[in-house]
Protein backbone atom coordinates (compact mmCIF):
# COMPACT_ATOMS: atom_id res chain seq x y z
CA UNK A 1 0.00 0.00 0.00
CA UNK A 2 1.52 3.65 -1.00
CA UNK A 3 2.57 5.22 2.31
CA UNK A 4 0.68 8.77 3.18
CA UNK A 5 2.17 9.05 6.30
CA UNK A 6 4.78 11.99 6.69
CA UNK A 7 7.84 11.58 4.55
CA UNK A 8 9.31 14.78 4.51
CA UNK A 9 10.50 17.24 7.43
CA UNK A 10 9.18 20.79 7.83
CA UNK A 11 11.80 23.09 5.50
CA UNK A 12 12.12 25.79 8.49
CA UNK A 13 10.24 28.84 9.21
CA UNK A 14 9.17 30.93 5.92
CA UNK A 15 8.53 33.98 5.85
CA UNK A 16 4.77 35.46 5.76
CA UNK A 17 3.34 36.45 2.92
CA UNK A 18 0.07 38.48 1.84
CA UNK A 19 -2.43 36.75 -0.33
CA UNK A 20 -3.64 38.57 -3.53
CA UNK A 21 -6.44 37.45 -5.91
CA UNK A 22 -4.84 34.73 -8.12
CA UNK A 23 -3.46 35.50 -11.40
CA UNK A 24 -1.89 32.82 -14.09
CA UNK A 25 1.52 34.27 -14.43
CA UNK A 26 3.07 35.15 -10.58
CA UNK A 27 4.23 38.49 -11.80
CA UNK A 28 3.07 40.42 -8.19
CA UNK A 29 5.01 43.33 -6.48
CA UNK A 30 6.92 42.63 -3.88
CA UNK A 31 5.52 42.97 -0.86
CA UNK A 32 5.66 41.21 2.98
CA UNK A 33 2.99 41.84 5.62
CA UNK A 34 3.79 43.52 9.06
CA UNK A 35 4.03 41.19 11.72
CA UNK A 36 1.09 40.48 13.83
CA UNK A 37 -0.61 43.22 16.30
CA UNK A 38 0.73 43.23 19.94
CA UNK A 39 -2.51 43.42 20.67
CA UNK A 40 -4.44 41.02 18.78
CA UNK A 41 -5.26 38.59 22.27
CA UNK A 42 -3.23 36.05 21.53
CA UNK A 43 -0.09 34.43 23.84
CA UNK A 44 3.07 35.80 22.35
CA UNK A 45 4.10 31.78 20.90
CA UNK A 46 0.89 31.93 19.07
CA UNK A 47 0.06 33.62 15.16
CA UNK A 48 -2.94 33.29 13.00
CA UNK A 49 -2.70 31.05 10.11
CA UNK A 50 -2.33 33.60 7.24
CA UNK A 51 -3.19 30.98 4.32
CA UNK A 52 -6.14 29.49 5.68
CA UNK A 53 -8.29 28.80 2.46
CA UNK A 54 -11.73 27.97 4.19
CA UNK A 55 -13.53 27.12 7.57
CA UNK A 56 -14.32 29.44 10.25
CA UNK A 57 -12.47 32.57 10.33
CA UNK A 58 -11.76 34.63 13.60
CA UNK A 59 -14.82 36.82 13.93
CA UNK A 60 -18.24 36.94 16.09
CA UNK A 61 -20.84 35.39 14.79
CA UNK A 62 -24.23 35.29 16.68
CA UNK A 63 -23.10 36.75 19.69
CA UNK A 64 -20.61 33.93 19.87
CA UNK A 65 -16.54 34.33 19.53
CA UNK A 66 -15.30 32.19 16.88
CA UNK A 67 -11.79 31.61 15.86
CA UNK A 68 -10.01 31.07 12.62
CA UNK A 69 -6.96 28.46 12.71
CA UNK A 70 -3.49 29.21 14.49
CA UNK A 71 0.23 28.73 13.95
CA UNK A 72 1.96 28.00 17.61
CA UNK A 73 5.75 29.22 16.43
CA UNK A 74 7.50 26.54 19.04
CA UNK A 75 5.91 23.76 16.58
CA UNK A 76 5.81 25.02 13.03
CA UNK A 77 5.27 21.46 11.84
CA UNK A 78 1.82 22.17 12.96
CA UNK A 79 -1.55 23.43 12.76
CA UNK A 80 -4.55 24.34 16.00
CA UNK A 81 -8.07 23.84 14.33
CA UNK A 82 -10.34 25.51 16.93
CA UNK A 83 -13.16 22.90 17.61
CA UNK A 84 -16.62 24.17 16.80
CA UNK A 85 -18.75 23.91 19.82
CA UNK A 86 -21.98 22.30 18.95
CA UNK A 87 -22.54 18.82 18.21
CA UNK A 88 -20.03 19.36 15.46
CA UNK A 89 -17.28 20.32 17.15
CA UNK A 90 -17.84 17.02 19.55
CA UNK A 91 -17.87 14.55 16.61
CA UNK A 92 -14.45 15.93 14.82
CA UNK A 93 -12.63 15.44 18.55
CA UNK A 94 -14.20 12.25 19.06
CA UNK A 95 -13.13 11.23 15.73
CA UNK A 96 -9.72 12.19 15.08
CA UNK A 97 -8.98 11.22 19.18
CA UNK A 98 -10.78 7.47 18.76
CA UNK A 99 -8.60 6.92 15.57
CA UNK A 100 -5.28 7.81 16.77
CA UNK A 101 -6.20 5.99 20.37
CA UNK A 102 -7.04 2.90 18.58
CA UNK A 103 -4.47 0.16 17.36
CA UNK A 104 -6.84 -1.66 15.44
CA UNK A 105 -5.70 -2.63 11.85
CA UNK A 106 -8.96 -1.84 10.49
CA UNK A 107 -8.43 2.21 11.40
CA UNK A 108 -4.79 1.90 9.82
CA UNK A 109 -5.80 3.42 6.81
CA UNK A 110 -7.38 6.59 8.45
CA UNK A 111 -4.08 7.24 10.80
CA UNK A 112 -2.39 7.18 7.09
CA UNK A 113 -4.84 9.69 5.84
CA UNK A 114 -5.56 11.79 8.60
CA UNK A 115 -3.61 14.79 9.68
CA UNK A 116 -1.02 13.42 12.24
CA UNK A 117 -3.45 14.40 15.32
CA UNK A 118 -1.03 15.20 18.70
CA UNK A 119 -4.08 16.16 21.14
CA UNK A 120 -6.94 18.57 22.24
CA UNK A 121 -5.52 22.10 23.69
CA UNK A 122 -7.34 24.55 25.29
CA UNK A 123 -6.68 28.80 24.57
CA UNK A 124 -8.68 31.09 26.68
CA UNK A 125 -9.39 34.17 23.94
CA UNK A 126 -11.40 37.46 25.21
CA UNK A 127 -12.46 35.50 28.18
CA UNK A 128 -13.70 32.23 26.65
CA UNK A 129 -11.56 29.53 26.68
CA UNK A 130 -11.40 27.48 22.76
CA UNK A 131 -10.39 24.00 22.37
CA UNK A 132 -7.81 23.48 19.63
CA UNK A 133 -6.71 20.57 17.84
CA UNK A 134 -3.31 20.05 17.53
CA UNK A 135 -2.63 18.13 13.81
CA UNK A 136 -0.01 18.33 11.05
CA UNK A 137 0.17 21.19 8.67
CA UNK A 138 1.87 19.53 5.92
CA UNK A 139 2.58 23.00 3.80
CA UNK A 140 5.02 23.18 6.45
CA UNK A 141 6.94 20.12 3.93
CA UNK A 142 7.27 22.45 0.99
CA UNK A 143 9.71 25.23 0.04
CA UNK A 144 6.70 26.69 -1.90
CA UNK A 145 3.36 24.80 -1.06
CA UNK A 146 0.26 25.39 -3.60
CA UNK A 147 -2.64 23.93 -1.55
CA UNK A 148 -6.10 23.12 -2.46
CA UNK A 149 -9.13 22.16 -0.18
CA UNK A 150 -12.14 20.09 -2.25
CA UNK A 151 -14.90 19.15 -0.35
CA UNK A 152 -15.68 15.51 -1.87
CA UNK A 153 -19.08 14.00 -1.74
CA UNK A 154 -21.98 14.30 -4.33
CA UNK A 155 -23.84 15.19 -1.07
CA UNK A 156 -22.88 17.88 1.84
CA UNK A 157 -25.55 16.44 4.36
CA UNK A 158 -25.44 13.26 6.43
CA UNK A 159 -28.81 10.80 6.55
CA UNK A 160 -29.53 13.03 9.62
CA UNK A 161 -30.19 16.19 8.28
CA UNK A 162 -34.03 17.18 7.81
CA UNK A 163 -35.34 19.15 4.65
CA UNK A 164 -34.14 22.44 5.25
CA UNK A 165 -30.48 21.36 6.19
CA UNK A 166 -30.58 19.34 2.81
CA UNK A 167 -32.27 22.29 0.64
CA UNK A 168 -29.34 24.79 2.26
CA UNK A 169 -26.70 22.35 1.17
CA UNK A 170 -27.97 21.83 -2.57
CA UNK A 171 -28.67 25.34 -3.22
CA UNK A 172 -24.73 26.20 -2.27
CA UNK A 173 -23.41 24.27 -5.00
CA UNK A 174 -25.88 22.46 -7.15
CA UNK A 175 -23.40 21.29 -9.57
CA UNK A 176 -21.48 19.47 -6.76
CA UNK A 177 -24.45 16.64 -7.43
CA UNK A 178 -23.21 15.94 -11.16
CA UNK A 179 -19.42 16.97 -10.25
CA UNK A 180 -18.62 15.05 -7.56
CA UNK A 181 -17.48 17.17 -5.37
CA UNK A 182 -15.97 21.08 -5.27
CA UNK A 183 -13.03 23.41 -4.95
CA UNK A 184 -13.30 25.58 -1.71
CA UNK A 185 -9.73 27.05 -2.50
CA UNK A 186 -6.71 27.32 -3.63
CA UNK A 187 -3.44 29.13 -3.23
CA UNK A 188 0.03 28.89 -3.84
CA UNK A 189 3.19 30.64 -2.71
CA UNK A 190 5.53 32.35 -4.85
CA UNK A 191 9.04 32.86 -3.72
CA UNK A 192 9.93 35.95 -5.58
CA UNK A 193 7.34 38.08 -4.88
CA UNK A 194 6.58 36.91 -1.26
CA UNK A 195 2.74 36.85 -2.33
CA UNK A 196 0.32 33.97 -2.28
CA UNK A 197 -1.71 33.46 -5.39
CA UNK A 198 -5.35 32.76 -4.04
CA UNK A 199 -9.17 31.86 -5.55
CA UNK A 200 -10.81 32.18 -2.88
CA UNK A 201 -14.57 30.21 -1.61
CA UNK A 202 -16.51 33.32 -3.89
CA UNK A 203 -14.60 32.64 -7.12
CA UNK A 204 -14.30 28.54 -6.64
CA UNK A 205 -18.58 29.16 -6.15
CA UNK A 206 -19.27 30.73 -9.51
CA UNK A 207 -17.07 27.10 -11.24
CA UNK A 208 -19.52 25.89 -14.02
CA UNK A 209 -19.28 21.83 -14.46
CA UNK A 210 -16.85 22.41 -17.62
CA UNK A 211 -15.08 24.65 -15.96
CA UNK A 212 -13.70 22.27 -12.80
CA UNK A 213 -10.94 20.95 -15.46
CA UNK A 214 -9.71 24.33 -16.20
CA UNK A 215 -9.38 25.14 -12.82
CA UNK A 216 -7.21 22.12 -11.67
CA UNK A 217 -4.98 22.74 -14.25
CA UNK A 218 -4.65 26.39 -13.34
CA UNK A 219 -3.97 25.04 -9.80
CA UNK A 220 -1.36 22.68 -11.58
CA UNK A 221 0.18 25.23 -13.37
CA UNK A 222 2.95 26.58 -10.80
CA UNK A 223 4.94 23.15 -10.89
CA UNK A 224 6.10 24.04 -14.90
CA UNK A 225 7.42 20.52 -16.90
CA UNK A 226 7.76 18.43 -14.42
CA UNK A 227 4.17 18.53 -13.19
CA UNK A 228 3.35 14.69 -14.15
CA UNK A 229 5.21 13.47 -11.52
CA UNK A 230 3.05 15.56 -9.25
CA UNK A 231 -0.12 14.26 -10.29
CA UNK A 232 1.16 10.64 -10.90
CA UNK A 233 1.94 10.57 -7.24
CA UNK A 234 -1.97 12.26 -6.61
CA UNK A 235 -3.22 9.61 -8.81
CA UNK A 236 -1.55 6.76 -6.37
CA UNK A 237 -2.79 7.92 -2.99
CA UNK A 238 -5.99 8.88 -4.27
CA UNK A 239 -6.04 5.21 -4.79
CA UNK A 240 -5.35 5.07 -1.19
CA UNK A 241 -8.06 6.94 -0.34
CA UNK A 242 -10.09 4.94 -2.45
CA UNK A 243 -9.58 1.96 -0.47
CA UNK A 244 -9.89 3.41 2.60
CA UNK A 245 -13.57 5.08 1.99
CA UNK A 246 -14.37 1.58 0.27
CA UNK A 247 -14.04 -0.70 3.72
CA UNK A 248 -17.07 0.19 4.98
CA UNK A 249 -16.31 1.30 8.29
CA UNK A 250 -17.39 4.98 8.40
CA UNK A 251 -19.99 6.82 6.00
CA UNK A 252 -18.29 10.82 5.85
CA UNK A 253 -20.49 13.48 4.65
CA UNK A 254 -18.81 17.00 4.21
CA UNK A 255 -15.35 15.90 4.51
CA UNK A 256 -12.52 17.12 2.51
CA UNK A 257 -9.11 16.55 0.84
CA UNK A 258 -6.23 18.35 1.25
CA UNK A 259 -4.03 18.07 -1.57
CA UNK A 260 -0.42 20.47 -1.68
CA UNK A 261 2.54 20.09 -3.70
CA UNK A 262 5.94 21.35 -4.07
CA UNK A 263 5.22 24.78 -6.88
CA UNK A 264 9.42 25.56 -6.37
CA UNK A 265 10.63 24.24 -9.27
CA UNK A 266 14.09 24.25 -8.35
CA UNK A 267 13.03 21.38 -5.45
CA UNK A 268 12.14 18.04 -6.43
CA UNK A 269 8.86 17.57 -7.68
CA UNK A 270 6.42 15.84 -4.39
CA UNK A 271 2.43 15.95 -3.28
CA UNK A 272 0.82 15.20 -0.11
CA UNK A 273 -2.80 14.68 0.53
CA UNK A 274 -4.67 14.50 3.71
CA UNK A 275 -8.58 13.96 4.40
CA UNK A 276 -9.26 16.49 6.82
CA UNK A 277 -12.94 17.25 8.39
CA UNK A 278 -15.12 15.33 10.16
CA UNK A 279 -18.18 16.82 12.03
CA UNK A 280 -20.07 14.18 9.82
CA UNK A 281 -19.70 10.78 10.74
CA UNK A 282 -21.44 7.56 10.53
CA UNK A 283 -21.12 4.07 10.71
CA UNK A 284 -20.73 2.35 7.38
CA UNK A 285 -21.82 -0.99 8.32
CA UNK A 286 -20.06 -2.80 6.17
CA UNK A 287 -21.12 -0.86 2.88
CA UNK A 288 -18.69 1.20 0.93
CA UNK A 289 -19.07 5.34 1.16
CA UNK A 290 -20.43 5.58 -2.60
CA UNK A 291 -21.58 9.30 -2.02
CA UNK A 292 -17.36 10.03 -0.96
CA UNK A 293 -16.32 7.31 -3.75
CA UNK A 294 -18.19 8.78 -6.53
CA UNK A 295 -16.47 12.12 -5.83
CA UNK A 296 -12.50 10.55 -5.47
CA UNK A 297 -13.53 8.23 -8.92
CA UNK A 298 -14.49 12.06 -11.12
CA UNK A 299 -11.23 14.04 -9.46
CA UNK A 300 -9.22 10.85 -10.70
CA UNK A 301 -11.01 10.96 -13.96
CA UNK A 302 -10.20 14.83 -14.07
CA UNK A 303 -6.31 14.35 -13.46
CA UNK A 304 -5.72 11.29 -15.75
CA UNK A 305 -7.40 13.80 -18.36
CA UNK A 306 -4.83 16.00 -17.42
CA UNK A 307 -2.21 13.99 -17.44
CA UNK A 308 -3.00 12.64 -20.59
CA UNK A 309 -2.34 15.57 -22.39
CA UNK A 310 1.11 15.85 -21.22
CA UNK A 311 2.26 12.73 -22.96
Amino acid sequence: MVSIAPKWKPVGTRPVYEVVPFYPSDLFDKHVLPSRRKDDGLPENLTWFGAQIAGHKTQVKDGKQQLGFIKDLDFPERILKPVMNDKRGKIEKTFYSSIFASSSPLLAPYRHLLPQFHGVRELSYKGTTHELLDMEDISEYFVLPAVIDIKVGQRTFGPDANEEKRRKEMEKYPQQEEIGFRILGYKIESGETMKVASRDREYCLTLRTDEIEAALREFLSFRGSDVHVIIDELLDQLEVVRKAASLGVYHIFSSSLLIAYEADREAAPRAEIRWIDFSHVFPGNGQPDVNFLFGVDRLVQLLKSIRLDLR
